[in-house]
């Protein structure tokens, strides 16, 4: 049948929804898995974050501009979309063997901006592309096409969500590079159906010596789309900062986040596309700018009304946790992003997109993007740092009330407008003035001071006493305590037994710093490098100089700041020993502080003879956890030992040693170290206190294992089974799964990686209790 001036198809329109919903799934999926290989060559930083997302979105917003021009000339626009899909899918194809042709390591901004845009313009170019072709098609010719328009584009955002959890869920069995060559067989097929059907979508175009032009309050809404964007990801860096709070944050407990803003993304578009058809447009925008300007404060408020600051513990299982979370994030998320959402499809839809789809939608669109880059950075270094979380929440806010009044003053009715504003404006102070009235101490801690950045609070906080005092991330990830001192102390000092010479070391992970100063001990020690990924981290740790001996004054001492695998590959320098910290396994990215690759890399960074030791706290991991990283690091490293150096079964503490050749100790040299330079002011050794100390933690040398998963770059397997054991707490190797696993697995291992001098009796081994 015909209609106006294009050409449709029965069933056709139902085609083009499923195929836009299709290119919104492996969108998301290259997002995800684009991230992920440019964050192994940038590290996993915040900054380089914001240099990825940057790029993306800015090839993104560069697609609709160039689209929405071309997209008004065209006969057959869905073959527009047709090219742009195939572009992308081809290009996603090659951008793996582009990478590798990239540095290992890339430092600086400059040099990361160039290399984002090298690999991700083109093809996020294609991908911004595809919708203003889209649109075009739609509503080329029809009168309230808009709708349509906008109808089209939810379904394109659903399509995002199934991406989302698609590659959560997938992504470590499928891989990353393969999760995008999964997208780019979905983008080529869409690409080639569209091709097919590129006819029965024909338009009448203008003549080429008759350009479309603006309308003259075009201008307007361009800052509405500007606005809309900068304030829904400004909003969900804030909603992921709130959440950091009280989650266990993973990339489970982040995609939940990210999937209830796509969801509510999707029916604010689709829920445009109705109000068109029943009120008045201008107004439904004022409306939905003043729920966004009340609601962003009182969802906060309702977030610690429901939950406060503890963390969130609800579900007996992990799979109960998850759909706790969702329903948590549902209930303090949803309303505010449906009503940012609906913002832009009726700016289109006021803009005139109705007579020109194509570059209208290309213009507010690419408006809608830059301002979500501007947010989205925006918010992370300068809002969040310089007014903290609730007050940032409040600037948001603030910004959607200015749009109310910008778009209010228009519509006629503004006493009724501005009496609006004004309640929009109490509540948004009010509930604001609440929120930031909130004890967020923490329970039985007086909070000493809040450093807050990018990664969120990093705290130092005390008992009444002051004895206890400690650094916290985020309210409930502590980063050790002075309290753990001794502990501390020996995660240092123990790898620096098993170096006869220890001049230059390296420890990944600052925290408090006492670990790090056991080097201060060893008068050999030239070099001590220490690196930390969080700088607020190093402000709090000045605050325990007497537990590390001022560590960060010492001359001996270099600081470098950023993710420790990037920054220990891009440096020429090798060591003696390098200790890597615990990790919290089961926060995002973490896993890949345990590949196989990293490991390989700190390998290449020893010096001959040279040390590894990382450790893992049985409390933190299971067995699947625990053999997954021991197996990674036997594939880099020849000779793998296990020492257990923890008396309790409840908290364990493995050091794994790596090294390239089996080694014989001297106990006279390591009895006449421990005496000479065990400090007894900064606690008491329970644990290891001389040679016989260290043959009895002695637990045996790692053998290879049928049946366990390596953890890789292509498949972080870590990263996606330890959050699930960490909220199944029975499969952690702790109590009794712990004295079960050791009997199982570790009881009985052979022990010749290191032998001691004099030879070792075998009843000096320790049974953990």
């Amino acid at each position: 049948m015909v209609t106006g001036d294009r050409q449709v198809e029965p069933l056709s329109g139902l085609a083009l929804r499923g195929l836009v919903f299709a290119s919104g799934a492996a969108g998301l999926a290259y997002e995800i898995s684009w991230s992920r290989q440019l964050g192994l060559i940038f590290g996993q930083t915040a900054r380089a974050a914001a240099i990825v997302l940057g790029a993306y979105f800015f090839g993104m917003a560069l697609g609709y501009a160039l689209a929405g021009v071309r997209s008004a000339r065209m006969v057959r626009p869905l073959g527009g979309f047709a090219v742009a899909e195939l572009a992308v899918g081809a290009w996603a194809l090659a951008v793996p063997a582009l990478l590798g042709f990239a540095p290992e390591h890339v430092l600086g901004g400059g040099g990361r901006v160039l290399l984002a845009l090298l690999v991700l313009l083109p093809g996020t170019t294609a991908l911004g592309a595809s919708l203003p072709f889209v649109a075009q098609a739609t509503a080329g010719g029809r009168s309230a096409g808009t709708a349509e328009v906008a109808g089209v584009y939810a379904s394109n955002l659903a399509g995002a969500v199934l991406g989302v959890a698609f590659s959560t869920w997938m992504l470590a069995p499928v891989g990353v590079v393969t999760m995008s060559w999964v997208a780019a067989g979905v983008s080529i097929t869409v690409g080639a159906i569209a091709w097919g059907l590129r006819s029965r979508y024909v338009v009448s175009a203008p003549r080429a010596d008759s350009p479309v032009k603006a309308a003259a309050s075009e201008s307007l809404w361009l800052v509405a789309a500007a606005i809309s964007g900068l304030g829904a990801l400004g909003a969900q860096v804030l909603y992921v900062r709130l959440f950091s709070l009280v989650f266990h944050n993973s990339t489970y407990t982040f995609a939940a986040i990210l999937l209830v803003v796509l969801i509510a993304l999707s029916a604010a578009s689709a829920l445009g596309a109705k109000l068109l058809q029943w009120v008045d447009p201008r107004a439904a925008v004022t409306g939905a700018s003043l729920l966004v300007a009340a609601g962003l404060p009182v969802s906060v408020a309702v977030f610690l009304q429901l939950q406060g600051v503890g963390y969130f513990g609800w579900g007996n299982s992990f799979g109960s946790y998850m759909v706790a979370a969702l329903g948590m994030v549902a209930a303090v998320v949803f309303v505010p992003v449906l009503a940012m959402g609906i913002v832009l499809p009726l700016a289109w839809h006021l803009a005139g997109a109705d007579d020109r789809p194509g570059p209208v939608v290309g213009r507010l669109t690419t408006a809608n993007t830059l301002g979500a880059a501007l947010g989205a950075t925006g918010t992370s270094f300068v809002l969040v740092p310089w007014l903290d979380l609730w007050w940032a929440f409040a600037a948001i806010a603030a910004l959607y009330l200015l749009l109310a009044l910008l778009v209010g003053w228009g519509t006629g009715a503004r006493r009724r407008w501005g009496l609006g504003v004004a309640v929009a404006g109490a509540l948004l102070l009010g509930a604001t003035v609440v929120s930031s009235g909130v004890d967020v101490s923490g329970r039985d801690e007086i909070l000493v001071k809040r450093f807050a950045g990018p990664y969120g609070w990093t705290d130092v906080t005390s008992d009444s006493r002051g004895y206890k005092q400690r650094i916290r991330q985020n309210m409930h990830y502590g980063l050790g305590s002075r309290g753990s001192s001794p502990m501390q102390l020996r995660q240092g000092h123990f790898p620096l037994l098993l170096h006869p010479r220890p001049e230059r070391v390296a420890f990944i992970g600052l925290a408090t710093g006492v670990t790090a100063s056991a080097a201060l001990d060893r008068p050999e020690v030239e070099q001590i490098t220490v690196m930390e990924l969080i700088p607020q981290v190093v402000d709090a740790a000045r605050m325990f100089g007497p537990e590390n001996r001022q560590l960060l004054d010492d001359p001996r001492v270099r600081l470098q700041l950023g993710d420790g695998r990037t920054v220990l590959g891009s440096a020429d320098e090798r060591y003696d020993v390098i200790v890597a910290d615990l990790f919290v396994p089961w926060e995002s990215k973490t896993g890949y502080l345990y590949t196989v690759e990293h490991f390989a890399a700190i390998r290449e960074r020893l010096r001959p003879g040279g040390v590894f030791c990382q450790w893992l706290a049985g409390w933190q991991v299971g067995s699947r956890e625990f053999e997954s990283i021991a197996q990674s690091l036997r594939t880099a490293f020849p000779h793998v030992a296990i020492w257990q150096l923890s008396r309790r079964s409840e908290r364990p503490l493995f050091g794994l040693v790596a090294l390239d050749a089996p080694r014989t100790l001297s106990r006279e040299r390591i009895d006449a170290v421990m005496e000479t330079h065990r400090p007894p002011a900064r606690g008491r050794e329970y644990v290891l206190r001389s040679a016989d100390d260290l043959v009895a933690w002695y637990v045996g040398d790692w053998r290879p294992l049928d049946g366990v998963s390596l953890n890789t770059d292509e498949h972080p397997v870590v990263e996606f089974t330890a959050p699930v054991t960490s909220r199944q707490r029975s499969q952690r190797l702790r109590r009794e799964r712990f004295r079960a696993y050791y009997d199982e697995r570790l009881q009985g291992l052979s022990r010749e990686v290191f032998t001691f001098a004099p030879p070792a009796r075998e009843d000096e081994r320790r049974l953990p209790r």
